[in-house]
């Protein structure tokens, strides 16, 4: 089975194309008269131009520049510092809108490793383990054929329109705390869910960052 995080650390070490003293000025000019996700996209295929789309919501995302992201407005350029004083970070928000946020444990069963006779006869056998008190934590660990077994099947908050169809509408048929399977037969993918959160609304932003060297 959520970009910008990954780029505010990484960006530090990426090589960038030099740019003059008035780079800051000249670039935020540009992103001035970007408003759309479609128009950054053109903007980013510039070879000169070293940035990238992200979004974020206010129910995952709370870090400090996060909350400056959300603090903003529409529209609004934040110029951020990077960790090398010759590169500046500029951050455009493009978007704000309000969406459905959903969040389960999962333990996912993969039947390009196994029959579909044994995929039925584990998810009766872990409903059954449930049904006698275990935690749905210690059996994704036993029993999910991927890396979210490691952390209990905690899939975490996901916002509507992001997941697998099928799997996102067997979500929102059911209430908190419920227990149910779900069944992605072209995908070969099976599982046994359970909703640990009520549906939350969340505001979601797309940002456009850009790294400009300053000095």
């Amino acid at each position: 089975m959520t970009m910008k995080k990954s780029f505010l650390i990484s960006v530090f070490y990426i090589s960038v194309t030099l740019f003059a003293q008035d780079a800051l000025l000249t670039i935020k000019d540009k992103m001035s008269k970007i408003n759309t996700v479609k128009a950054a996209n053109v903007f980013l295929k510039d070879t000169s131009i070293h940035g990238q789309l992200s979004n974020i919501s206010s129910i995952n995302d709370t870090s400090e520049v996060d909350k400056m992201l959300f603090s903003a407005a529409k529209g609004d350029i934040v110029e951020f510092a990077s960790k090398d004083p010759s590169i500046g970070l500029l951050a455009k928000i493009l978007s704000s809108k309000k969406s459905m946020h959903y969040r389960v444990n999962y333990i996912y069963l993969n039947q390009a490793e196994l029959t579909k006779s044994t995929i039925d006869s584990l998810r009766q056998v872990i409903i059954q383990k449930l049904s006698q008190g275990e935690k749905f934590e210690d059996l994704a660990y036993k029993y999910s054929m991927d890396g979210s077994g490691e952390n209990g099947g905690n899939l975490g908050w996901f916002r509507e329109g992001v997941m697998n169809k099928t799997f996102e509408n067997a979500v929102k048929s059911h209430t908190l705390n419920q227990v149910y399977t779900v069944d992605i037969p072209e995908n070969k993918w099976y599982y046994v869910v359970k909703n640990t959160y009520k549906p939350a609304m969340s505001e979601v932003r797309d940002i456009l960052w850009v790294q400009v060297k300053v000095r």
